[in-house]
């Protein structure tokens, strides 16, 4: 595990069990979404555009 160098959504420290969302980008490169037992990885090129896409269906959605 890498260091955390930035907290995306969340905290940890509140919720140890990762009862809500937390998303945190570590020092490797690599941006980690926790909830309860799953853990996803992704690069932070892939996180990108994983948020790009989310962004522009939340937008579209907004608009219909």
């Amino acid at each position: 595990m890498g260091k955390v160098i930035k907290k995306i959504m969340g905290d940890d420290k509140s919720h140890p069990k990762y009862d809500s969302w937390v998303i945190e980008q570590n020092a490797d490169g690599k941006v980690h979404f926790h909830l309860k037992n799953m853990r996803m990885d992704l690069t932070l090129k892939a996180y990108n555009q994983f948020y790009d896409m989310i962004k522009t269906v939340n937008d579209r959605l907004k608009q219909s």
